[in-house]
């Protein structure tokens, strides 16, 4: 019997290679009961870039980059090997998103990458996985090169 049997994991994507792993590793845990969500988060830009006007970002600059996101996920899991995957593109801030659907759907697990930045890149960008694993819902495996 599979852990995983009738039950709902998460996997948020960023279109890294560690993320597509991570649906790959998701989909290994999975049985043929097991629903696989993925979910790509687009960020608004930054109120600050579009008052600059040595910035010239378009109005409609999000709403495309939302699309293409949407035609991304149709391309990667639009086959037959993933039948299971059902696909999610949200607009804000990545963490808050990703937990949010988490209890949406009452997923039983996420399962993401870390990236691992230390230092100054961690401090300017952040690290998603940890805001994520302190407030999920449900257990989270995050994946490490």
């Amino acid at each position: 019997m599979n852990y995983f049997q009738n039950k709902t994991l998460l996997v948020p994507l960023d279109f890294s290679e560690q993320a597509t792993n991570a649906v790959d590793v998701a989909m290994e845990l999975a049985d043929p009961s097991t629903m696989v969500h993925v979910v790509h988060v687009v960020e608004p830009t930054p109120a600050w870039m579009t008052v600059d006007p040595s910035v010239p970002i378009p109005p409609q600059f999000d709403q495309q980059l939302y699309e293409f996101a949407v035609e991304k996920l149709k391309q990667m899991f639009g086959s037959e090997a993933y039948q299971r995957v059902q696909t999610h593109c949200l607009m804000g801030d990545p963490s808050a998103e990703i937990l949010n659907l988490a209890k949406q759907l009452s997923v039983n697990m996420i399962v993401m990458p870390s990236h691992g930045r230390k230092g100054l890149n961690r401090l300017f960008l952040g690290s998603v996985a940890e805001r994520v694993l302190r407030g999920a819902h449900c257990p989270v495996l995050i994946l490490r090169e």
